[in-house]
């Protein structure tokens, strides 16, 4: 999905929603499949992560392969859940 000018293919919202502030519920959870597992390497600041934690400075090619996080609240992540289900056709 678009999220201003960066294609966003995974978002790291903060646990806080889910948890002490309940904006959120948990409606269920999905194992990582290991072809996956790529998700998990994001871009924060020149260095690189796995999930939570810290890999390496980035290298070019690190660049060229992974997202850099964005910084979203919870409306506009929210908006962006609601734009990408509602571009998923209904079966009825």
């Amino acid at each position: 999905m678009k999220m201003g000018n960066a294609d966003v293919r995974v978002l790291y919202p903060s646990i806080k929603n889910v948890t002490s502030k309940k904006i959120w519920t948990v409606i269920g959870h999905s194992p990582l499949h290991e072809r996956d597992r790529e998700l998990c390497f994001h871009l924060i600041g020149g260095t690189l992560y796995d999930g939570d934690d810290s890999v390496r400075n980035a290298t070019s090619d690190d660049y060229a392969r992974f997202s850099p996080v964005l910084a979203a609240g919870p409306v506009v992540v929210q908006n962006l859940i609601r734009q990408a289900r509602s571009a998923i056709p209904r079966i009825d």
